[in-house]
Parts: structure tokens; C-alpha cells; sequence
């Protein structure tokens, strides 16, 4: 019995012994990394990384468990947007969100592993200029392991296990991106020199996401109010975007139509000039709904070109929808100032 007794002892003398090593001598964090060039701008890449909502499209993971639950939080597409998963064993429970982001360039996310086993980890993506146009992505992982983690990570490869997915991942978010921008149209940026303008508008403080709304309603009144008091508009009607804001979901619009006699406005309307600039120009022919194409072609323009851009930006209604029955032949032309 005493050497049955002994015989444990040093069993767990050894084990423990072995724990401690391990916990010397095991790794203190993993890294890992892998990089896919897509043909596609970086404005779109960064659209199915920074939504949640578009990961069921392109994540290695999304077809595993085919009743596994998601609940999305936050503003998509901004600091603390995320999502919770609740699948099978394979796929685990869990919850994931955006701790820092730079439009277009960068995103870091948490994750936070409930099952099958509780762990913390930093997944992250950055978007550069590959070769010949292409936008060069980069998916990232990071964890830090416990002192009481560490041997046993002596007897797994994170790398073994977990590269096959981050592959299959970023040739599905290539596959994905590349057949969206095959249905987008082209944007064509170009330089070109802004004649000051004087409009006649009505500005105010509105809702993103009423604009649709905003026009259908001050637009034909700003018609009337024009032709009541005899101004003398000129062509195309106008919108002027003063501020943007996504945090508070708001933007400073001003519904205007050019008229050299814009200075006479009263009861509610009021003249503003828009002074000559060097400007950046997309014509946009589609649906209003579609139009942050033309507006993200621009800001990516900027940024390889190092310019500054200034409020206002300029959408000039061209085309008529209610004339033009097909929208993607609806032109519209966009325009941001150039910070001098």
C-alpha cells in the first residue's frame, strides 16, 4: 500500500513539476497573420469587414452550423458595433465587437469565447494598396495565455489550427468582393476647376436617414417659392452638405437651385455661395439610394492623391427621376472641394 501511496506522491510531484515548467517555459501569446490581394477598392473591402451583418457572406465559420443563432448591436460599421453567436460544439458561443477603427484602413475587434472553452482574443484587419490596383488585406490574430495556459499550449499548433479558416476566410472575402464590384458601376474621378455658384436654398438640420423624405418635400417648395417671387433660378437643382455626422445621424443640408438673384430670400430661404475651388467631380448615373459609391470612390481618390477635401460637397440633380423611367441612366453629378 505505502508504495502504491509513494508512487502517487511522485506522480504528482512529477505533474506538478510539469505544470510549472510548462508554465515557465510553455509560450506567453500567439500571433498569427494572413494576407489576400483583392481587385477591388479598399472602400468595399472595408464595407464586409466592418458590418457584421455581411460576415455570413464570406466567414469560414458562417456555414458550420446552419442553426446557429447571431444577434448584431451597435451601429454596423462603427467603434462598439458587434455580435453575439450561439451554435452547436463546433461553433461555440461567444461575442465579438469593434474596439478602433480607421475608415478604410484599418479595424481591431475583441472576441470573447464563452464555449466550448472561455478565452480572450484580438482579431484585427488592415487594408493597404497591393499591386495593380488591388487592395492588399491583412486578417490578424492575438492572444495572451495565463501562466496556468501555457502547458498545454505547448501540446497544441494554434497555427495548424487556425490558418486552414483564416485562408478559406479571406479567399471567400475575395470571392465576395470582387463579384460585388463587378455589379457596382465604375467611378471615374477627375479634377476639375468649381465656378462659384449663388443659389437660392433652405437649409436646416436633418436626419440621415429622412433625406429621401427632406427632398420630396422642400425641393418643389423651394420651386414655388422661386416662381412666386419671380427669381431667376438656373439649372440643376442642388443639394449643399455642410456637415456630415454618423455618430449622431445627421447632416446640415441645404436644398438650393443656382439664381444670380438669390440675395432677395426671405420667410425661411437664403442665399449661399459656394467661391471657386479646385474640386474632385464623379458623374453618377443610378438610384439616389446607391449614391455613397460615388462618394466613397472620391474620399479614396483623396487619399491616394494626399488631398484635403472641404465642406461643402455638392450633389447636382441632373437627371430626373420622374422623366427618366430607368434610374441607372439618372445622372448626378458629385463634387467635393479642395482644401488649398
Amino acid at each position: 500500500m505505502r508504495k502504491i501511496l509513494t508512487g502517487i506522491v511522485i506522480l504528482a510531484l512529477v505533474l506538478l513539476a510539469a505544470f510549472l515548467l510548462g508554465g515557465l517555459w510553455g509560450p506567453k501569446d500567439f500571433k498569427m497573420q494572413r494576407s489576400v490581394d483583392i481587385n477591388v477598392p479598399r472602400a468595399l473591402v472595408y464595407k464586409n469587414i466592418s458590418d457584421y451583418t455581411r460576415w455570413t457572406k464570406w466567414s469560414p465559420w458562417a456555414g458550420i452550423d446552419s442553426n446557429c443563432k447571431y444577434d448584431y448591436y451597435g451601429t454596423q460599421g462603427q467603434v462598439g458595433a458587434g455580435y453575439k453567436w450561439k451554435g452547436n460544439s463546433k461553433v461555440g458561443e461567444g461575442d465579438m465587437h469593434t474596439t478602433d477603427m480607421t475608415e478604410n484602413i484599418s479595424l481591431t475587434s475583441q472576441l470573447t469565447f464563452i464555449k466550448p472553452w472561455a478565452s480572450v482574443a484580438i482579431a484585427g484587419f488592415k487594408l493597404e494598396d497591393g499591386p495593380n490596383g488591388t487592395t492588399s488585406v491583412t486578417w490578424t490574430f492575438s492572444q495572451a495565455y495565463s501562466f496556468s495556459q501555457r502547458p498545454m499550449m505547448l501540446l497544441v499548433n494554434m497555427e495548424k489550427m487556425l490558418s486552414p479558416d483564416y485562408e478559406r476566410g479571406l479567399a471567400n472575402l475575395k470571392a465576395v468582393s470582387e463579384k460585388q464590384a463587378i455589379n457596382q458601376p465604375k467611378m471615374e474621378v477627375k479634377e476639375v476647376t468649381w465656378a462659384a455658384r449663388t443659389y437660392l436654398a433652405s437649409r436646416a438640420e436633418v436626419k440621415i436617414k429622412d433625406l429621401g423624405a427632406v427632398f420630396q418635400d422642400k425641393m418643389p417648395k423651394t420651386f414655388i417659392y422661386a416662381k412666386k417671387n419671380k427669381f431667376q433660378l438656373e439649372e440643376p437643382p442642388t443639394g449643399l452638405y455642410f456637415t456630415w455626422d454618423t455618430s449622431t445621424g445627421t447632416t446640415d443640408l441645404a436644398i438650393a437651385v443656382p439664381a444670380k438673384d438669390a440675395y432677395r430670400a426671405s420667410g425661411g430661404y437664403t442665399a449661399i455661395t459656394v467661391g471657386h475651388s479646385r474640386a474632385l467631380e464623379v458623374d453618377y448615373y443610378g438610384p439616389y439610394d446607391k449614391m455613397k459609391a460615388a462618394h466613397d470612390a472620391i474620399h479614396q481618390y483623396a487619399r491616394d492623391k494626399g488631398l484635403q477635401l472641404k465642406y461643402p460637397n455638392i450633389e447636382e440633380y441632373v437627371g430626373d427621376p420622374g422623366e427618366e423611367k430607368d434610374p441607372n441612366k439618372v445622372l448626378t453629378k458629385v463634387y467635393y472641394l479642395i482644401q488649398d
